[in-house]
Parts: C-alpha cells; structure tokens; sequence
C-alpha cells in the first residue's frame, strides 16, 4: 500500500473588529508571536513543537509515515481585518 500524499499549510488570524490596525502583509511574514511565514520544508520545522494544531497533525501524520508536502504557513497578531 502506498503511503498517503497530503497536502500542508495554513493561515491563522483573529479578527477583532475593534482593534486599531488591519493585519497587513507584514504582519503575517512576522506572526506576531507565532511563526511568521514559512514555505515548503521550512513550513513543518517552523511549526513544530509550537502549541497549536498544525503541529499535532504533522507529529500524527509522520508517525503514521504519510508524504507531507507542505505548502505555506503564516499568522498574524488579532488585529482588525486583513487587508486583502
């Protein structure tokens, strides 16, 4: 049987509305306490061993020996809404 290929990425932000700045492009490349913007391999070992889910998935996914082809992953302080 052929080991599962699994895509990996994503994008983590909360939006408070009453907050006084918007989340830009910046504010995702640094993740405001959380790993910043990461591509391809950098992605899994930004995220690992950081307190949130992604990081349970990929530990679970390897252990049962799937292919992770990790993507992108950014994240942002709450702030007010993206930008664009």
């Amino acid at each position: 049987m052929t080991a599962a290929r699994v895509a990996v990425g994503g994008f983590m932000h909360e939006t408070n509305t009453f907050a006084p700045s918007m989340a830009d492009m910046t504010a995702f490349e640094h993740g405001g306490g959380w790993p910043g913007l990461a591509r391809g391999d950098g992605l899994i070992e930004a995220t690992r061993n950081v307190n949130m889910g992604i990081c349970g998935f990929v530990g679970e996914a390897e252990a049962r020996g799937w292919q992770l082809l990790p993507a992108l992953w950014c994240a942002a302080s709450p702030s007010a809404h993206v930008e664009r």
